[in-house]
């Protein structure tokens, strides 16, 4: 018995960390930096798929590749891409200075 249940308790924490992984958002500063940017860009066709109810990394918005540090947990905007030239547009660097 006490083993079923040593293994249901395993079962429950391995999905609140799935839960908790999949919740992951991109750091807020670079995030809040992207929408600025987003805000000045012409995108009539909607192709780089940017909206602002959704996450940069988690979300895969188009152009924006990310990494995990994993001082930190968060997803980080590692640099924007583009597609067309298929050339880095930016390195971004957004750490803050504590």
């Amino acid at each position: 018995m006490a083993r079923a249940i040593r293994g249901v308790i395993r079962a429950v924490a391995i999905c609140c960390l799935a839960l908790l992984a999949s919740a992951q958002i991109t750091f807020p500063p670079e995030v809040k930096a992207l929408r600025a940017i987003r805000d000045k860009l012409q995108d009539p066709s909607n192709n780089l798929n940017w909206t602002k109810s959704n996450d940069p990394c988690t979300s895969n918005w188009t152009g924006v590749i990310c990494y995990i540090d994993q001082s930190d947990g968060y997803p980080h905007v590692e640099e924007l891409y583009d597609y067309l030239f298929s050339v880095p547009v930016i390195l971004i660097n957004f750490y803050i200075a504590s």
